[in-house]
Order: structure tokens, then C-alpha cells, then sequence
């Protein structure tokens, strides 16, 4: 089944029981709707892994966040967005997704250096995802990357329903340059148990491949 046929059906199961109902109640908007399971001071501990390689005019140097291995990072929930009760699932990437909704440091309290900071907690933040129809938005994003017609590049948020996971991810991909990031997500959580920063580039006189993987330890309660 193509996916824009899965997203048709998904959709129609969602308005024919929604009007079967006839009203939106609090049954139904678990149904089908998105709720966030997590809250604001919500607090997470994530070991990090840095492996690649970089090389500058013929030498060897270290990876790009090759100061992040083997640290912990202390992420915080500060904020979450309100979430419509018939939210467009065209709206999911920039509302939810891209919402800005953490604020990390290391575990002992340090700041995260300023030129990793943002790629570092826009990875935490970005696969906080509320829970409920699952279905409905893997039906919506692709599982894989699908290039245009007579294309190799491309710019694509993935997603794939798991069982009891979900995958998100966005990946970005050119002749010469290629980067991305994605969580395994808990479904009835919402929180992500592994998440991958990863990122190449051919272009000289600077290459890198990096992949930086932080795994989920707990929640924390850190003053």
C-alpha cells in the first residue's frame, strides 16, 4: 500500500469516528488525538558516544563532538506546546517537533560547550513527542527517504510505527554532503530511549563522518 493511500485511510478511520461519536470525548480524544504523557521539570540523563573521524589537510584530527564521549547529559523539560484537539498533521513537524521544549547541561552541572549546545538539545527536544495516534502519523511520514524523480538529494522527516516504538527522524543528503538525527520513542511515554546525531561530508580540504548516540539512564532529580 502507497503511502499517500495509508494516509487517506488513516484519516477517514479519524473523521468517520469522530462524526460516529458525536461528540469529542475524553475516550475519543485519547483515541485519536496527540496528549503529552511527560511534563514541564520533567528531568532525563543521557550517556553520550562519539565515534568518526576528521581530516585537515591530509592530517588526522578528532571528530567533530569529540568532546561529548563518554559525558552525561541533565535534560530538563521547560516548556511544551499546547497540542489543537484537531491538530493538521501537516502542522506536527514546526509545532511539535521543532518546538523548543528542553534545556540541557552535563550531568554536574556545567554548561554543554556553546558550539555543540543546540545540535545536542534540539536532539533531546526534538523526539519528545506527545502520545496517541501513532497510526495516523506513520501513515503520514515515509519510513524511509524518497527521493524526487531523477534525484539522489533529498530533505525528509521519517517516521515509522514499531510496535512499541516509534522512529522519528529527519535526514538531509547531497552529492558531497549528507546529515540527520533520529529517536526511538516510547509509546506511552513519549520519551526517547536512543537518539542518533550523525553527519558526513566529502568536501575538501575538510572531511568528517561523525555519530554521536545518546542512550536514555533515567529521569533525574538534579538541583
Amino acid at each position: 500500500m502507497n503511502r499517500k493511500r495509508r494516509i487517506t485511510l488513516a484519516v477517514v478511520f479519524t473523521i468517520v469516528a469522530a462524526f460516529a461519536v458525536g461528540t469529542t470525548t475524553e475516550v475519543l480524544r485519547d483515541a485519536l488525538l496527540f496528549r503529552w504523557q511527560v511534563q514541564e521539570g520533567d528531568e532525563f540523563l543521557f550517556s553520550v558516544e562519539v565515534i568518526g573521524y576528521s581530516i585537515a589537510g591530509g592530517s588526522i584530527i578528532a571528530p567533530p563532538f569529540a568532546s561529548m564521549n563518554d559525558t552525561i547529559i541533565h535534560s530538563e523539560i521547560a516548556s511544551l506546546p499546547n497540542i489543537s484537539i484537531f491538530m493538521r498533521l501537516t502542522d506536527f513537524a514546526d509545532e511539535i517537533v521543532k518546538f523548543a521544549k528542553t534545556d540541557s547541561r552535563f550531568e554536574n552541572g556545567s554548561a554543554i560547550p556553546v558550539q555543540h549546545y543546540n545540535q545536542i538539545n534540539n536532539l533531546v527536544s526534538r523526539c519528545l513527542l506527545p502520545v496517541g495516534n501513532w497510526a495516523l502519523l506513520d501513515a503520514f511520514y515515509p519510513d524511509e527517504p524518497e527521493p524526487a524523480q531523477n534525484t539522489t538529494e533529498y530533505e525528509t522527516y521519517i517516521g515509522t510505527d514499531s510496535g512499541a516504538v516509534f522512529r522519528i527522524g529527519f535526514e538531509r543528503f547531497s552529492e558531497n554532503q549528507a546529515s540527520g538525527w533520529h529517536g526511538v520513542v516510547d509509546k506511552k511515554t513519549g520519551v526517547p530511549h536512543r537518539l542518533e546525531l550523525w553527519g558526513w561530508s566529502n568536501i575538501s580540504p575538510y572531511l568528517y563522518a561523525y555519530n554521536v548516540t545518546l542512550i536514555l539512564r533515567g529521569q533525574a532529580s538534579i538541583t
